[in-house]
């Protein structure tokens, strides 16, 4: 979130995961990953953290979606949470 770039209102993440800015769909692949890595989930909710900018994002799904997974064979090690 560069200071010369306007706050977006109305980001949110969707039933389905893909987020969006109003009813516009945010597709491009680097402007999401710099979209997650500054979500924040605070208890007043959730938010897009930069310095000390923070923009409201309502949350209506997951906002993260695992594409890869890594498990090192010699240290696997499984456990149920309940």
């Amino acid at each position: 979130m560069a200071d010369w770039w306007p706050s977006p209102e109305g980001v949110r993440v969707g039933p389905d995961g893909g987020w969006s800015v109003g009813e516009f769909r945010i597709a491009h692949l680097p402007s999401l990953r710099f979209l997650k890595a500054r979500l924040v989930f605070e208890d007043e909710g959730a938010f897009l953290v930069e310095g000390d900018r923070r923009l409201p994002v309502a949350i209506e799904g997951p906002a993260f979606e695992v594409t890869e997974l890594l498990l090192p064979f010699d240290h696997i090690v499984g456990r149920y949470v309940a």
